[in-house]
């Protein structure tokens, strides 16, 4: 048998060098991503994110339409502000009547189940709320869904805090009177009660959920209970169970609640407080929970407080965010990251981004833009950070 000749040797060689270098550059590409370690402030005009000495914040924000779409309020109306690169926003809808048709009204929870967007809330008339939904099918232009429906009001007050695509496609938790509530939707633009028996969405003190993700069985909503933390479980969206109460990753000394849930770390991660200290749990199932470890940097030793308030799956692991309380009756932006959702530290600042004067908090975090983006508020204007490679 010949032997190749030299030159084919050498060329075969060096396609190889070449394609070693191509993947060796691709996947650094690819490995670029925001570690949450590194933030700064996205800045915008008073009229995108409202006027010192008004009431404006931003609660939540999902990746979809024109880049990242965020939801709040401008009290007294519900309010929308839209990026593409989460850097630069705009107010979208502003003035428009599907925002302000009564009484104050404002969006906690966004989801984009595709295509388009479906946001919940609720408004408030004569002292009490009354769940709300509202639909975009590009983030710009919105409209208020089933208004006055049955389904959305009743005794006491009602509120819609998450929402999430699953179940029959769409399902929003929150409260009901003092009991947690389900609501339940197709296509997002009809809405029926996910109903239960008192023992799982009612039971003694006050329940409510915060959060819902699609893992897990199905669905997890997290929230508190009798002033404990609590979990909620659902294969389908219409039929709910109470993930075992008493588990003593749920209470303890003063109160426990469970803000943010999101599926990683080994299966699911919620976050919360428990007595005035931000605290993780961790489950591979959504029933049985413990709690993770949490490291505080130097410079967040003296918080008097702290709570985490939101939680995404980005970055190189796993981001949280929320606020901490200083001694002197300020607060600031906080930010915790965890490769696993087992171990998490917080990351540190000088307060010239996450804080200064008055009161700062994220609400919401998500993966989009430069890498993550978070919202909140900066003593009652809207804010957004961002946090790159």
């Amino acid at each position: 048998m010949r032997s190749r000749p030299t030159i084919y040797l050498l060329g075969a060689a060096l396609l190889l060098l070449a394609a070693l270098l191509i993947v060796l550059v691709l996947s650094r590409i690819g490995s670029k991503k925001a570690t949450g370690a590194n933030w700064k402030r996205a800045h915008g005009a008073s009229a995108v994110f409202g006027e010192k000495g008004g009431r404006t914040a931003i609660n939540a924000i999902v990746a979809g339409g024109p880049g990242l779409v965020a939801v709040g309020y401008e009290s007294p109306d519900a309010a929308v502000w839209t990026s593409e690169d989460g850097l630069s926003w705009k107010r979208a809808a502003k003035g428009d009547p599907a925002l302000a048709d009564r009484g104050i009204e404002g969006m906690s929870a966004v989801a984009a189940p595709g295509p388009g967007f479906v946001a919940v809330g609720g408004d408030e008339v004569g002292g009490n709320w009354d769940a709300a939904v509202w639909m975009s099918r590009n983030g710009l232009s919105w409209k208020r869904v089933g208004f006055g429906a049955a389904v959305f009001g009743g005794n006491g007050s009602q509120l819609m805090r998450g929402v999430v695509a699953g179940g029959p496609g769409l399902v929003a938790v929150g409260f009901d009177a003092g009991d947690a509530a389900v609501w339940v939707s197709r296509r997002g633009s009809s809405w029926k009660r996910a109903r239960a028996g008192e023992l799982v969405f009612g039971g003694e003190g006050k329940q409510e959920m915060n959060s819902v993700t699609a893992a897990g069985p199905g669905l997890v909503a997290v929230g508190s209970s009798n002033g404990d933390a609590a979990v909620w479980t659902s294969i389908d969206g219409i039929s709910w169970k109470r993930a075992p109460a008493g588990q003593p990753a749920f209470g303890g000394a003063g109160e426990q609640k469970m803000f943010g849930v999101v599926a990683g770390g080994p299966g699911l991660v919620a976050v919360g407080y428990d007595n005035g200290a931000a605290t993780a749990w961790v489950s591979s199932d959504g029933l049985v929970w413990k709690r993770a470890s949490i490291s505080q940097s130097d410079s967040r030793r003296a918080a008097v407080w702290s709570e985490m308030l939101g939680v995404t799956a980005g970055g190189r692991g796993l981001v949280a965010v929320g606020v901490i309380g200083a001694g002197f009756g300020g607060s600031d932006a906080a930010v915790w990251s965890s490769k696993d959702g087992l171990s998490w530290k917080n990351i540190p600042d000088s307060g010239l981004v996450f804080g200064f004067e008055g009161n700062q908090a994220m609400a919401g975090v998500a993966a989009g833009g430069p890498g993550l983006v978070a919202v909140g508020g900066d003593s009652n204007t809207a804010a957004v950070w961002t946090s790159s490679p």
